[in-house]
């Protein structure tokens, strides 16, 4: 089936606001990848790519995603985006 068949145009299409920061629904269409489990499971503990590859997505992602894999507690440090002290504690 295509736009046409459905009665449908690109601008009733959906596909998120420019940045992960304010999408408010990113968690419904995040993408888990295999880079993904690989930083949920350790692997990864650096994550570097160019604009628009997903690493705000991905860190935005990581409390809820480290919570539902019911893994132990976490700690992720933000270097760029400090809060308080820079550390947010995720407690599952």
């Amino acid at each position: 089936m295509n736009l046409n068949e459905a009665g449908l145009t690109l601008k009733d299409i959906d596909l998120g606001v420019i940045d992960a920061e304010s999408d408010y629904r990113l968690s419904d269409y995040f993408v888990t990848t295999p880079y993904v489990k690989s930083a949920l499971a350790g692997q990864r503990t650096l994550l570097l790519g160019r604009k628009g590859s997903g690493k705000s997505a991905l860190f935005s992602q990581l409390t809820r995603l480290i919570v539902e894999s019911g893994q132990a507690p976490t700690e992720v440090i933000s270097l760029l985006k400090r809060s308080a002290g820079g550390r947010s504690q995720i407690r599952s």
